[in-house]
């Protein structure tokens, strides 16, 4: 019976040793390429799976060429290192696919696991072919016996060495070689651009599917780790990016989704302030162009609807604010082309009265600080320089004024004992003229002239006063003193009224001395116009010396009615040519004619008693005083 047994195995072992081996394994191949230290697996002539694995130490000891899988072990002992199979320490791992390499049967050559997993990928067996342990076991379990293995070193595609080794191979699709991917078409790898349905890749000239960046023809493209080409945003290691449809990724101005966005010359999306051709404009921590008002380190910033920083005026909403330099929005005081403008907290042009530091200061509608005199609901005020409202006594251009504690400058009252008139001014009267202003008598006696009773109008008391008439005085002595008399230039510069008479002193040398004697009109025609000249040039030196003051010019009465009819006809044409000259220069330079031959005329016995002198009587200088007031009150 035993030796019966013997025979029956003996007999299956011949059987079986008989199996045609190509037909067992006719429909795989393994290619080892030493170059890239990479395995193929095909099956049915088509490539299943790529492996990375370890190879010799150097080229020699690892065998090329063409052999098969003899023999497949599982947990096999590492017998020179007298390690057990299973063992972790085992460099065999717990997979042997044996090759019948160098003369050898499957015992000394073959594809297995490892015990250092870092190793492979890299050149460090004694000659072995080294696999990941759980990818030798896929492996392990898929191949069969007497598949042939090609062992290699070259730069050529699987598909191609296989082909050259007579094997009939064609990749299609996407192949995982060695960690990586490539797409082949009729085995040929695909390089350059690739589009699979919607979506697009890029293959390097080795035929490697890329991800992350990519530079193609100067323009920066993004694959994702499926490969897929990234269109649209893109956050990369902290950073935004944009890529446009065709995938190119954007610089520079970028409108999406209803916002403009910036990216830098590295396509990064720009956040805070950015300046671009000479303009600032601030973006979003979410990368959108701002626009609108703008709070950045505690300042106010506008950018107007294109984005772009706005400096200087800026009209917003109804209001005026100012921009400084910096885009920085001011607030409280602006000295602006010379003018001083306020801004409010909010930032608002201030109009109108302002109350800063307890001064009140007047803005007027277009923002400006006004200095000065100020019109505003029926009052008149006073500013300084510093544009602070006056209150209390002020002279302004040798006139004192006097404004309440609320600004209002007082009128037609007495403040402190003194008058002020309808301009606010403290009256200042002068007078200047002949003896008429003097006041001589009928009597040559000196005495009130008829600007006293003026001053007595205004309430002497009240006003300042000063009387420069003088008995004789001609139109070339006042003219002398107004222009060159300091006393004289001092008040008439300060003075809110003057009266002047004078003149008729140039004519009285030229008429006769007894009444039966003859006028030379001639002569005193051309003493006339003497007498214009320097009534005009007397009105203009005051119109310089002070030229808001009110001027109110006498016109001569007839001083003579005693003298016969006969010399009367000649006399009278002559005062008339007299006061005519008197009021075209008054006319001329702005002053007021007042004419007081009528009123005189009209009593001739009260107002001038004494037929032989020319002097008013008190009523006559009080009656010329009234006839002032009428247009000085």
């Amino acid at each position: 019976m035993r030796k019966f047994t013997v025979i029956f195995v003996l007999i299956l072992c011949m059987f079986l040793s008989y199996i045609p081996k190509a037909d067992a394994a006719s429909s795989q191949l393994i290619i080892i390429n030493k170059k890239t230290n990479t395995l193929a697996f095909y099956e049915s002539g088509k490539l299943v799976r790529t492996f990375s694995v370890a190879t010799g130490r150097t080229r020699d000891l690892t065998p090329e060429g063409t052999f098969k899988i003899v023999n497949k072990i599982v947990n096999r002992p590492y017998y020179t290192g007298g390690i057990p199979g299973g063992d972790p320490r085992n460099p065999l791992g717990n997979r042997w696919m044996g090759i019948d390499a160098r003369g050898t049967y499957g015992t000394t050559y073959a594809i297995h696991g490892n015990n250092n997993e870092s190793s492979i990928g890299k050149y460090v067996s004694s000659g072995c072919v080294r696999m990941h342990n759980a990818e030798v076991r896929w492996l392990f379990d898929r191949v069969k016996l007497y598949t042939p293995v090609i062992i290699i070193h070259s730069s050529k595609s699987f598909d191609v060495i296989a082909k050259e080794k007579g094997y009939s191979v064609e990749s299609n699709g996407w192949v995982k070689v060695n960690g990586n991917w490539y797409y082949y078409e009729k085995g040929v790898p695909k390089t350059g651009w690739l589009k699979q349905g919607s979506q697009w890749y890029y293959l390097d000239k080795n035929g490697v599917m890329k991800t992350g960046w990519v530079l193609v023809n100067n323009k920066w493209y993004y694959l994702q780790q499926s490969g897929a080409m990234k269109t649209g945003w893109l956050f990369d290691r902290g950073t935004w990016y944009f890529l446009d449809q065709s995938g190119a990724m954007k610089t520079g101005w970028l409108y999406n989704g209803g916002a403009w966005y910036y990216l830098n010359n590295n396509g990064a999306m720009k956040t805070g302030w950015l300046k671009d051709k000479g303009t600032w404009y601030y973006l979003n921590s979410n990368g959108a162009m701002k626009t609108g008002w703008l709070l950045d380190k505690k300042k106010w910033y506008y950018l107007d609807k294109s984005g772009a920083m706005r400096i200087g005026w800026l009209n917003d909403s109804g209001k005026k604010y100012y921009l400084d330099n910096n885009g920085a929005m001011v607030t409280g005081w602006l000295k602006y082309e010379n003018k001083w403008y306020y801004f409010n907290n909010n930032g608002a042009m201030k109009t109108g009265w302002l109350l800063d530091k307890k001064k009140w200061y007047y803005l007027d509608k277009n923002g400006a600080m006004r200095i000065g005199w100020l019109n505003e609901s029926g009052q008149k005020y006073y500013l300084d320089k510093s544009g602070a409202m006056v209150t209390g006594w002020l002279n302004i251009e040798n006139k004192w004024y006097y404004f309440q504690n609320s600004g209002a400058l007082s009128v037609n009252t007495i403040v402190d004992g003194y008058k002020v008139g309808k301009d606010g001014a403290r009256i200042l009267y002068v007078a200047l003229g002949d003896s008429l202003a003097a006041g001589i008598t009928p009597e040559n006696k000196d005495d009130l002239g008829y600007p006293d009773y003026i001053a007595d109008k205004f309430g002497k008391k009240s006003i300042g006063f000063k009387n420069f008439g003088v008995p004789g005085y001609t139109s070339i002595q006042l003219k002398d003193d107004v222009q060159k008399n300091k006393e004289v230039q001092k008040l008439l510069a300060s003075a809110t009224h003057i009266t002047i008479d004078i003149g008729a002193n140039d004519l009285l040398p030229l008429l006769p001395d007894k009444p039966d004697e003859a006028l030379n009109p001639t002569e005193i025609m051309q003493a006339i116009g003497a007498i214009s000249k320097n009534i005009d040039s007397i009105l203009g030196t005051i119109d310089k010396l002070n030229p808001n003051v009110n001027v109110y010019v006498m016109g001569y009465y007839n001083a003579f009615p005693y003298y016969p009819e006969e010399l009367q006809k000649q006399l009278l044409p002559l005062i008339k040519a007299l006061n005519d000259e008197i009021k075209k220069q008054a006319n001329k330079n702005g002053d007021t004619f007042v004419a007081t031959d009528s009123i005189i005329a009209s009593d001739i016995k009260k107002y001038i008693p004494n037929p032989d002198n020319i002097h008013l009587s008190k009523s006559g200088y009080q009656v010329i005083a009234d006839e002032f007031w009428k247009v000085m009150k």
